[in-house]
C-alpha cells in the first residue's frame, strides 16, 4: 500500500466517523418521525462508497455495489440474532452475550455471503438481490411480527458517547476501504453493509432499558433496509457515470425517493434508540 492509499484510509476514518457521529447525535435531537427519516438514510455505506471510490475508482464502486444487497441481508439477519439474544432471561451476560453471538452470526453469514456472491460472477447482482429478498422475508417474520416493546425516553447524547461511536464507525469505514483493496468487492460490500452504528446504539438501548427494549429499533429495520438497497442499486449507476461526488449525490437522492414507502409503513425508527 503506498502512502496515498493510507491518507486516503486515515481520511476515511476520520470524516466517515464524524459524519455518522453527527447524523446520530442530530437525530437523537429530533422528533421520533424526524429522527426516523434521518436514520433511514444510508450512512456506513455511503460514506464508503465514497471513500472506496476515492481510494481506487468510481468503477470499484459498481463492484461492491452489486454484493451490497447481500451485505444488507447480513445486516438484517444480525439484528435478528441481536434481538433475540436479547430478551433471553442471562442476567448480567445478556448484553455481552447478545454482542456476542450477534457478531458471530455475523462472521459466518458475512463470510458466506462473500463467497457466495463472488463465485455468482457475471450474475453476482441477481444472485445478491435474492439472498436479500430472502432475508428480508425472514426479518420482517423475525423482527416485526408479534413484536411489543416498551416505550423509550429520550435522552441527550454526552460528548464521550459520541466520540466513542465516531471512532468506532470510522474503524468500519477504514476497514472498508482497506478490505476491497486486500479481499476484493464482495468483502467491501459486507464491511460497507457492517451496522457500526445501530450496533453501539443497540448496546446503549440495552444498558439502559434492558433486553426487551431492543425491538422497538429492530422491527423497523426490515421496512427500513429498502433505501439501503436503493441506494446500493443506483451507485451502481451513478458512481461511474457521474464520478465520486455527483454518484453520491444521485445515490443519496434515489435513496430519499423510497423514503415515502417506508414511512408508509409507520415502522419510524425511535431516536431514544441511540441514547447515551
Amino acid at each position: 500500500m503506498d502512502a496515498l492509499f493510507l491518507w486516503k484510509v486515515a481520511a476515511s476514518f476520520l470524516i466517515g466517523g464524524g459524519a455518522i457521529a453527527a447524523q446520530l447525535s442530530l437525530a437523537e435531537r429530533s422528533s421520533e418521525h424526524v429522527a426516523g427519516i434521518l436514520l433511514s438514510f444510508p450512512s456506513t455505506m455511503a460514506i464508503s462508497f465514497f471513500f472506496i471510490g476515492l481510494a481506487g475508482s468510481p468503477m470499484d464502486v459498481a463492484e461492491v455495489a452489486r454484493a451490497a444487497p447481500a451485505g444488507t441481508a447480513v445486516f438484517l439477519l444480525f439484528n435478528a440474532a441481536y434481538a433475540r439474544l436479547a430478551r433471553l432471561p442471562l442476567g448480567r451476560v445478556s448484553i455481552p452475550a447478545a454482542a456476542a453471538g450477534s457478531l458471530a452470526a455475523w462472521a459466518v453469514l458475512a463470510w458466506a455471503a462473500a463467497r457466495f456472491t463472488a463465485a455468482a460472477g457475471p450474475h453476482r447482482l441477481q444472485v445478491s438481490l435474492a439472498v436479500y429478498a430472502a432475508a428480508l422475508c425472514a426479518g420482517f417474520v423475525l423482527l416485526t411480527l408479534g413484536v411489543r416493546a416498551p416505550p423509550i425516553e429520550h435522552a441527550a447524547p454526552s460528548l464521550r458517547r459520541t466520540a466513542a461511536r465516531a471512532a468506532f464507525c470510522g474503524s468500519v469505514i477504514a476497514s472498508a476501504v482497506v478490505v476491497v483493496r486486500l479481499l476484493g468487492p464482495c468483502w467491501g460490500a459486507m464491511f460497507a453493509t457492517f451496522p457500526a452504528a445501530l450496533l453501539s446504539g443497540l448496546l446503549v438501548l440495552h444498558a439502559r432499558h434492558g433486553g426487551k427494549a431492543v425491538p422497538r429499533f429492530t422491527r423497523a429495520l426490515p421496512a427500513g433496509s429498502v433505501t439501503l438497497v436503493v441506494f446500493a442499486l443506483a451507485a451502481m449507476w451513478t458512481f461511474p457515470r457521474w464520478g465520486n461526488v455527483l454518484g453520491l449525490a444521485g445515490a443519496w437522492l434515489a435513496s430519499a425517493a423510497s423514503l415515502p414507502l417506508v414511512l408508509s409503513r409507520r415502522l419510524r425508527i425511535a431516536p431514544a434508540v441511540i441514547s447515551p
